[in-house]
This record gives C-alpha cells, sequence and structure tokens, in this order.
C-alpha cells in the first residue's frame, strides 16, 4: 500500500494552497476551521497521486477542489459578491462554520471510498500497444467533418440543445432528449473514438487531430451556446490523446498544441458571448452589456464551478432535516424556476419567452440541506464509488481507448458534481453506458469485416 503513495505531490499541494489559505485568514474569523477545511482540500487533491490511476477520480477531485475550497478562497481574498444566489446567507461566523464544517465532510467521505476501493485502478493491461502504420483513410477524416458541421448546423437552426433556450421542436418518443443527448456529448464521444484511431494507427495525434479537435470545440460551443465546452471536452480529450502517445512510448508534449487550444478556447468565449447576448437580450448589443459579458468571462476561472453557494444557502436556513434533503433529492425535474431549492437559494430566474435558466446546488449543496454532516460524507463517499463503478465497467468497454475515457471521466464527474435532480442523472448515465456500449459494438463490427475508420 505504501510503496503505492508518492509524496511529493503532497509536498507540492502544500507549498502551493497552504500559502494562499493564510493570506485569506487574515479576513475570516472561523481560522481553526477553516485551516481544517484545508488541509481536507490537500489531501484531497493529494490523493490523485495515489493509489494508481483513475480519470474520473482527478476530474473529480478537481471539481470539488474548484467548486469549493478555491471558490470561497478567493472570495475571501477579494471580497467580492458570489455570482450565484446564496439564499439569506449573512456572512455570520457560525455560518461560515457550518459550511467548513460540511466541506470538509465531503472531502473525507471522498478520500474515504478512494482509499477503500483503491483497486478501481485503471492502467493500461498493455505494456506496448501495437502501431498499425497505417493512415486513416481521407474519406473517414470527412466523414467525421461533415458529422461534426452537420449536426451543429441542425442545432443552431432547430434550438435542439442550446443553454438557456427551450428547443424550437419537440419530438415524440423522447426523440428530443436523445438527440439533445447526441449534441451535448454524443459527436464529442464518437470524435474521440476516431482520435484513438488515429492514434492507434500513426503513433501521434497529428495537426490533423489537433485541428479536428479545436474545430469541434468551437462550433460546439457557438451552436449550443455553452462556454465550458473547450474545457470539458476538447481539453480532456488533448489530455487523453498525450495519455495515449505515452502508452505506446511516444509521449511528447508540444507547446504549439496548448497555445493553440488557449487561442481557439478565448476566440469561443468572445463569440458565444455574443451569441448570448442575441439569443437571451431583448434590447440588442451596447457597450456596457459586452463589458458586462467580458467581465463576467473573465470571472469565469472562479465562479463557474458548482458547489460553494447551495452550502451557504443551507447553512443560512433555521431548519435543515433528512425530510428536505428527500424532497430536494426527489423532485419532479418539471418543476423548473418553481423548484424548491430555486426558492430556497432566493433564484430570481423566470420562466417563459423560451428561456430556461436554473441555479445549481450539485450533489454536496444537496446533501448538506439534511443538516448531518453523516449524510454529507455518505453520500460523497457513494459518489465516488458509483463513479469508479461506471468508470471500471467504460474501461472493459472501450479496452484502454484513453481518449474516450478521458473525455467520459470529466463528463460523469461534471454531472455528478453539480447534480440538480437524482433522476435526471440516473437518466443521464444510463444513456451514457448504453450510447457506449451500442457505439463500441458498432465500431468492432465494422472493424471486423475490415473497414477502415
Amino acid at each position: 500500500m505504501y510503496k503505492q503513495i508518492k509524496y511529493w505531490p503532497i509536498y507540492l499541494c502544500v507549498t502551493l494552497m497552504l500559502p494562499i489559505a493564510l493570506l485569506a485568514c487574515l479576513s475570516i474569523t472561523e481560522v481553526g476551521l477553516y485551516l481544517v477545511f484545508t488541509i481536507t482540500a490537500i489531501l484531497l487533491v493529494s490523493s490523485t497521486f495515489c493509489y494508481g490511476f483513475s480519470w474520473f477520480y482527478n476530474y473529480f477531485t478537481l471539481f470539488l477542489v474548484l467548486g469549493f475550497w478555491f471558490k470561497i478562497t478567493i472570495h475571501h481574498l477579494f471580497g467580492y459578491e458570489y455570482i450565484e444566489p446564496t439564499g439569506d446567507f449573512s456572512g455570520e461566523a457560525e455560518q461560515w462554520a457550518t459550511i467548513y464544517m460540511m466541506i470538509s465532510f465531503a472531502y473525507l467521505g471522498v478520500i474515504s471510498a478512494r482509499v477503500l476501493f483503491r483497486y478501481f485502478n485503471n492502467i493500461s493491461h498493455a505494456d506496448y500497444r501495437k502501431i498499425f502504420s497505417e493512415p486513416v483513410r481521407n474519406s473517414a477524416w470527412i466523414i467525421i467533418f461533415s458529422l461534426v458541421c452537420f449536426v451543429y448546423l441542425i442545432n443552431s437552426l432547430g434550438q435542439f440543445y442550446v443553454i438557456g433556450i427551450e428547443p424550437k421542436y419537440y419530438l415524440p418518443f423522447g426523440l428530443s432528449a436523445a438527440i439533445s443527448f447526441f449534441i451535448n456529448i454524443g459527436v464529442g464521444i464518437i470524435l474521440s473514438m476516431f482520435i484513438y484511431k488515429v492514434i492507434q494507427r500513426t503513433g501521434k495525434l497529428g495537426n490533423g487531430g489537433v485541428s479536428l479537435l479545436l474545430f469541434h470545440g468551437l462550433l460546439s460551443s457557438i451552436s449550443t451556446a455553452s462556454r465550458a465546452v473547450m474545457v470539458m471536452q476538447t481539453l480532456p480529450m488533448l489530455l487523453g490523446s498525450l495519455k495515449e502517445q505515452s502508452e505506446i512510448r511516444r509521449f511528447k508534449v508540444s507547446k504549439k498544441i496548448f497555445i493553440l487550444f488557449a487561442v481557439t478556447m478565448l476566440s469561443s468565449l468572445f463569440l458565444v458571448s455574443l451569441y448570448r447576448i442575441q439569443l437571451y437580450m431583448d434590447h440588442g448589443l451596447s457597450e456596457d452589456l459586452l463589458l458586462r459579458y467580458m467581465l463576467q468571462v473573465m470571472k469565469l476561472s472562479v465562479d463557474r464551478w458548482i458547489g460553494a453557494e447551495a452550502v451557504m444557502v443551507s447553512s443560512s436556513l433555521d431548519i435543515t432535516s433528512i425530510e428536505l434533503f428527500y424532497r430536494l433529492m426527489l423532485e419532479s425535474p418539471g418543476q423548473g424556476v418553481d423548484g424548491l431549492y430555486q426558492k430556497l437559494s432566493g433564484s430570481n430566474y423566470q420562466a417563459g419567452y423560451g428561456k430556461v435558466f436554473l441555479t445549481l446546488p450539485g450533489f454536496i449543496g444537496l446533501a448538506s440541506f439534511s443538516g448531518s454532516a453523516l449524510v454529507v460524507f455518505t453520500l460523497s463517499f457513494l459518489a465516488v464509488l458509483v463513479g469508479l463503478l461506471i468508470e471500471k465497467a467504460l474501461y472493459f468497454i472501450l479496452s484502454d481507448n484513453q481518449v474516450s475515457l478521458s473525455l467520459l471521466g470529466c463528463t460523469l464527474a461534471n454531472a455528478i458534481c453539480q447534480m440538480n435532480n437524482l433522476y435526471l442523472l440516473i437518466v443521464f448515465l444510463i444513456e451514457l453506458v448504453l450510447f457506449i456500449a451500442l457505439i463500441s459494438l458498432f465500431v468492432k463490427k465494422v472493424t471486423k469485416i475490415n473497414i477502415s475508420i
């Protein structure tokens, strides 16, 4: 067990996180509990380097640290308002003490699950990956490129899946949900499998692979009005590609890839902001509105991550209970802006005019409404267990395809971390596993009849 632990990441985490935390202590009343909260955050980050490799756990840990410790610490340092609603939270010492305690127990639950289930390590079964040295046919590149263009063009016209906008068309037999899923993540999954084949055959991602990934990220961002695609899909596929290359002993990190990614991401943020102004605002583009959007974009690195505000809402309530927690978890998703959490948080989003916005609590936020640190610990423990089990199944289905596994690990972690409703999460997870199984079966059948993809 001890041979699996690398101690240098712990030293690195302490060196990076502790000085920032000590500076934040200057504006904090509950210093002791905040430092305990910081120590558990350091242990959580350090745990990603222990007991083998897991895409899901690494992304899950990253989102939890960004959504709680990082967000709260930065707000302590600079003292600006939270973007998401926080209910009747007033910043009293007792409320902060509850917040630090709840999140610390959540972190400990996550760490405990990883330690206990350390045998769920997802490491390549092959010591050396065979390279076929057979280039992918040009026709395959054209098909994938055409698929990306066609799907997002259709989505732009029909608005089947656009952030904050109701679909223009509702199809029968649940087809609208299936199409939304395909637009949201399905195209990305197919692209990740194609990129895996490219690396498997040529030994590298190549300029064509990088260009295709960035093009998909940019087009998908604009079509869905999402500022998260580049971070939640494109970056994981790039990281998966680098790991896949390392599996075949051709690991090479090029600065050009990350420079191109940064330029493309900044371009997508600007273009999506312009598109959102057109979609959401009735009074058109103005200099003040554009400036406000740009300032909002600059805060995304801190305020985009889900979690802290929901725990603030629960800490401000006079009464929290298991019954309240159950009501929030099992509430019908059809409630929308009239949902219980939307009311408790003081959200000012309104329904109508074809627009749909919600503030999301995340699973830790939902658990905190129980008023029990034990419930928060247990739910965090179970969330990691479920994620690791699903990831293990995906490893079995995908046969060590690191590009797809990185994308799916990020998608799975994000879905759990920003959970708003248990029913919707379960439906999404079932859709995800079934889609992967069907696509993988199709790919294997095509390969057997010797059709190059």
